[in-house]
């Protein structure tokens, strides 16, 4: 099986004539791209590696040139194509704290054994993380992603222990 890919950026349209793109940043830290010498570029599901020649800050997006594009015909090819990492690439998150691409799909089980179903969507609300759980029958419960509630993540065995209050 292919490694999976985690997208970091998502290449929105061309800036000025020489090749460069206005990118929107699909991470928490967009400072990483001001590191990085080279980026995968999946257009489309073709996936080419490129190599940064240049980045800078623009209003809420970054400007990235690559070596590769010299121009805005060349540059236009790219719109809608998504910068990707290898796992091994992410960014190290302190301890207890996961990507929601790791912990969607994770089966949730409650202290006492029981099943709920598959954690299928990770809401990110003001205050904390809201969990969306979906049994076999589609039924859906909230779990609020708080340390009181959350008693275990394991990314290994694919599960996820919860201490519901009372009322879910």
């Amino acid at each position: 099986m292919a490694e999976r890919l985690i997208n970091i950026g998502k290449i929105v349209n061309t800036h000025g004539i020489k090749g460069e793109l206005r990118v929107v940043p699909l991470t928490d830290f967009p400072e990483r791209f001001f590191k990085m010498k080279q980026v995968l570029v999946n257009n489309g599901g073709k996936l080419q590696t490129y190599r940064i020649q240049n980045v800078r800050e623009y209003k809420n997006l970054l400007i990235i040139k690559f070596a590769e594009i010299d121009d805005m015909n060349a540059a236009l090819l790219l719109k809608n194509a998504f910068l990707q990492v290898t796992g091994a690439e992410l960014t190290k998150l302190p301890e207890h704290t996961y990507y929601i691409f790791q912990l969607e799909g994770l089966e949730v089980f409650t202290v006492d054994g029981g099943s709920l179903g598959k954690l299928h969507e990770v809401i990110t609300t003001g205050a904390n993380d809201v969990w969306a759980v979906r049994d076999e029958a589609g039924r859906e419960i909230l779990v609020p992603a708080i340390k009181q509630v959350i008693k275990s993540v394991d990314l290994d065995a694919g599960k996820v222990i919860v201490d519901l209050p009372e009322g879910l």
